[in-house]
């Protein structure tokens, strides 16, 4: 479980964002931090996309995508938003305010623990499956 968390950080760490001069002009910069909002990604995010639009010529609005950002962190940053995260072990990386990222985290929890449950659950299914086919073979 927390070795897929490792993976997902080393992913993120070695992504890149390579925006085309056209996606950079056509992408609605309001919409698009909703999106990363709503994905759990930071806003940090801005700079991978202006570096990679400034390197096609195309400025992009700061303004736009945080107006945009913060849209998407009132959907994100609920209980219910933080129990679908953990149940799915999205890796967090407190994207919230502290107030709602309390609410958040409360659900994200939860959602953990349901996921390790339900992990350990398929685990004792194969294991009870290996030892019936065991037994059946003898």
């Amino acid at each position: 479980m927390r070795f897929m968390h490792l993976l997902t950080f080393l992913f993120i760490l070695s992504s890149c964002t390579i925006l085309t001069k056209e996606e950079c002009e056509s992408i609605d910069w309001v919409q698009k931090g909703s999106k990363d909002a709503l994905e759990g990604r930071t806003k940090d995010e801005f700079q991978d996309y202006q570096m990679a639009c400034s390197e096609n010529g195309v400025k992009i609005s700061k303004r736009s995508y945080y107006k945009g950002f913060i849209q998407g962190l009132r959907k994100f940053c609920t209980y219910e938003s933080g129990y679908q995260f953990g149940l799915q072990d999205r890796y967090y990386r407190s994207t919230c305010p502290p107030k709602a990222g309390k609410k958040f985290l409360r659900g994200y929890n939860q959602g953990i623990k349901e996921a390790e449950l339900q992990e350990r659950e398929e685990e004792l299914n194969r294991r009870e499956q290996e030892l019936q086919e065991e037994s059946e073979d003898s």
